[in-house]
């Protein structure tokens, strides 16, 4: 406004099609010794204006001509990143790694790409570079933001796990597994914040109580208190220095740091400036937020490598001197890409203000094509049709050619049903494929003899012979995910538990009054509950309670009908072990069978006995439809038949009936089911259970169950989310 911008300098402006509406106020001052240079042909010079930058309609739709080899349509993005290395491929070694780019206008797909090229052998450098939030530093900033603003289990469980504050922990004399014990801590109490009170035993939570001290005293000095935004700088060159000074940092970390640091320096320093009239006053987390955005466009590109293949971005690719590029993500909304949904700067009031709009993104991305398809000895344009979150894509338009023939062509073969087919790279694996061509590990020879089986273990091995080798005999486990509610094994337990103690208590488990079995049940589910989950738990943890207590409410009624029918209970919860001797004969050698049975009900007029087992699944189920299929004749779990030789540890040695006790969701059907099995169908039970006693003793512990979803703990193993997905089963609560 001032006349102020002035050289006696000659400005040339080489391939700046789209500058900004202030440099070209600036530039307007001095246009008498301006000059730009345009990589374009003369006959479309009516397309740019005195500027040298592009007349946004100026560029028709469609306007490049493309051959059809050079458009590639694939479907995932692991098909980009394959049909990225087949181009690669088809140039045979003729172009050396400094004349080849690959283009990447979609982030997302980098890590893909990356994967590819590493297992061909190719050497890659990502030149876009890691953003600052997406250091060590960052990440560890905006961790520490989001346990500032909520300080949850989850939140700290993320602070926990950065590698900085591991071995800050290590540095403190903090030793142990931390995290897995914050895992089975979060499992079983559901604590949605630590600190206020820790529940269960000292072993429980010894090591994460001074886990929990030694952070406290860390972050000591953000917590709830607001500052002037300049006055936090010293706070987190503090906490900075004790996380991040290493004596022998990696010359990649070395350098990560020394950018950061830079990074953060310039915006604490632009704090500063800010006028004490405008200066805010926030607590730590909003300083982070606003330290984490003035960051957030500092990237980090990795060191020069002349010998490796460039991932660059859009925009950079036409400035690249090479011959050979190799563009992914051509897909409406990445190239061109455009803007709809903007609160305060819709499309339309964008173009009043000569603001960047959607027509302007759309011709510097059909001018930058143009330039690609004219300056390119070979060029490869691969567009998807699903993203990485598996939602439906478009190709560009810009891919559509120029004359209607072409557009139709195109929009067939875009569009089309049939798969796209390819001839696979060498050495990798043929895309398309539904199902891996790799094998989970085979397992040795189990040599230590198995003498004891649980009765429960046979459903297993008829499932999966593999997946039982690897539960009950290698004794694998995974950590339990933590969750924000009580898992259906946890909520089956809790049940479990209150029957026990209502079962043991001889005064009342054979009461006809419905009143009085209910007020015994509340109490020992209230108490029970609170010694789990204390006096104040979370409101889904509440919400469960109520719901175990309406389901028992519904045993009560069905119990007291059940005792005036003249049933008493007179075993619950019976272990027997391995030295009670029970055994199954198999070929002259014995098998101890061992088991828990949660109940044994007798008939006070005839004494037939009921061995019972409690089920508490959202539906209702019965012995016949989980243990046996009879249009086949085939055993699908042995439980409840091996319990009949489980009993004779009691002394009970006559025909049994053999049932479940159902406490499902619908509370009409709260009540118990008999199995109907002959005695020649549990003799058959027992066959097959020999059979598998065989099988465990000969190793027969292979081929692996291709039904995805069983014993999902080993999912990862038996390689079921290779070229798939898991199958959603209901895990049902025993």
């Amino acid at each position: 406004e001032h006349n102020e911008c002035q050289t006696d300098k000659r400005i040339l402006l080489v391939g700046t099609v789209d500058l900004n509406r202030a440099m070209r106020l600036m530039l307007d001052q001095v246009a008498d010794r301006v000059e730009s240079i345009i990589f374009a042909p003369r006959e479309l010079s009516q397309r740019f204006d005195e500027h040298g930058c592009l007349k946004s309609n100026a560029w028709p739709y469609p306007l490049v001509d493309l051959n059809d080899d050079q458009i590639r349509i694939v479907t995932r993005p692991g098909d980009q990143a394959d049909e990225m290395l087949r181009a690669l491929a088809e140039l045979a070694g003729k172009y050396p790694p400094e004349e080849i780019v690959i283009g990447v206008p979609e982030n997302t797909l980098i890590p893909y790409i990356e994967q590819r090229l590493e297992s061909a052998g190719v050497h890659s450098r990502n030149g876009v570079g890691r953003t600052a939030r997406e250091t060590s530093v960052g990440r560890f900033l905006a961790q520490l933001a989001d346990w500032l603003d909520e300080q949850t289990v989850v939140e700290f469980q993320n602070l926990l796990r950065h590698p900085a504050v591991e071995e800050y922990l290590q540095q403190r004399s903090v030793r142990g597994d931390w995290l897995t014990q914050l895992d089975r801590y979060r499992s079983r109490h559901l604590q949605i914040r630590l600190g206020k009170r820790w529940l269960g035993k000292e072993e429980e939570h010894g090591l994460l109580r001074t886990v929990w001290e030694e952070i406290q005293e860390l972050l000591s000095d953000w917590k709830f208190q607001e500052r002037r935004l300049a006055d936090w700088g010293s706070s987190l060159s503090a906490l900075l220095g004790k996380l991040f000074d290493r004596s022998e940092p990696s010359q990649r970390e070395a350098r990560e740091l020394t950018e950061i640091a830079q990074a953060v320096r310039k915006a604490l320093e632009m704090f500063e400036e800010i006028p004490d009239s405008l200066m805010p006053q926030v607590n730590g987390s909003g300083f982070l937020r606003m330290l984490l955005n003035e960051i957030s466009q500092t990237t980090i590109p990795p060191e020069p490598d002349p010998a490796a293949i460039e991932l660059l971005g859009w925009l950079e690719l036409p400035w690249i001197d090479c011959e050979v590029q190799i563009v992914t993500g051509m897909n409406e909304g990445v190239v061109p890409s455009s803007q709809n949904a903007d609160l305060f700067l819709p499309n339309r009031l964008r173009q009043l203000l000569q603001l960047e709009d959607n027509d302007r993104r759309y011709a510097r991305d059909a001018y930058l094509l143009s330039l690609l398809a004219a300056s390119r000895e070979h060029l490869v344009l691969i567009a998807g049709r699903k993203s990485t979150k598996n939602d439906a894509l478009v190709p560009s338009r810009l891919l559509f050619g120029d004359n209607q023939q072409t557009i139709v062509e195109r929009t067939l073969r875009f569009f089309s049903d049939e798969p796209t087919t390819r001839k696979p790279v060498p050495g990798q694996r043929k895309p398309g494929l539904t199902r891996a061509t790799f094998q989970p590990p085979k397992v040795d020879a189990f040599f230590q003899p198995v003498v004891s089986m649980r009765v429960t273990e046979f459903k297993d091995y008829l499932q999966c012979p593999y997946r039982y080798f690897l539960r009950h005999r290698l004794k694998l486990k995974s950590t339990i995910p933590a969750t924000e509610e009580i898992d259906p094994l946890a909520f089956g337990k809790i049940i479990h538990d209150v029957l026990q103690l209502f079962g043991n208590d001889t005064e009342i488990r054979h009461s006809t009054d419905e009143k009085t079995l209910v007020a015994f049940l509340n109490r020992e589910l209230d108490r029970l509950m609170k010694n789990k989950y204390g006096s104040d738990p979370e409101p889904a943890i509440r919400l469960q309670t109520e719901r175990i207590r309406s389901r028992l409410h519904a045993f009560a009624h069905w119990q007291s009908e059940h005792v005036r029918e003249g049933w008493r209970i007179e075993h619950v919860e019976v272990e027997i072990k391995e030295e009670d001797g029970i055994v199954l004969d198999v070929d002259g050698v014995p098998m101890n069978l061992r088991g828990r049975i949660d109940r044994i009900d007798v008939h006070r007029d005839t004494g037939n006995r009921r061995i019972y087992d409690y089920k508490s699944s959202d539906s209702a189920k019965t012995p016949q439809s989980t243990h046996y299929k009879p249009k086949k004749g085939e055993w699908t779990d042995l439980q409840l038949p091996l319990y009949r030789h489980l009993v004779k540890a009691l002394e009970i040695d006559v025909d049994l009936e053999l049932g479940y006790i159902n406490l499902p969701k619908k509370l009409d059907d709260v009540r118990d089911a008999i199995a109907p099995w002959t005695a020649e169908e549990l003799a058959d039970a027992d066959e097959i259970a020999r059979e598998i006693i065989r099988s465990i003793r000969e190793n027969v512990f292979w081929p692996p169950n291709e039904n995805p979803g069983l014993m999902s703990e080993f999912a990862e193993i038996c390689l079921e989310t290779i070229l798939g997905s898991d199958d959603d089963t209901e895990e049902e609560s025993e």
